[in-house]
């Protein structure tokens, strides 16, 4: 049996939520804190309800520009941290299409 955590990341402009495995929640929250994000008061952690993306696998979303991510491992989890909440540049190749 999976056990699945749904987090929120609320940022100035950017609210993105994201269902994962647990143990990917506490990657996702444990390399915010690494880059600083939490403690500036960027970005903050907390669980939200069901995305209804079940068939895609852990998925996020982040508002307001409405991008849906997938992810398999932590690469891919750097990569979303890095470029698009850091760097405000899409990650194409993790992108749920439509």
């Amino acid at each position: 049996m999976s056990f699945f955590v749904v987090i929120s990341v609320m940022m100035a402009r950017n609210v993105v939520n994201v269902m994962a495995l647990k143990q990917c929640a506490i990657m996702q929250k444990k390399r915010s804190k690494e880059e600083g994000l939490v403690r500036s008061g960027k970005v903050r952690i907390n669980t939200a309800g069901c995305l209804n993306r079940c068939e895609h696998g852990p998925v996020m979303v982040i508002y307001p520009e409405a991008t849906w991510y997938t992810w398999v491992d932590k690469d891919d989890i750097d990569d979303i941290i890095e470029q698009h909440l850091i760097n405000d540049i899409p990650v194409e190749r993790l992108k749920i299409k439509g």
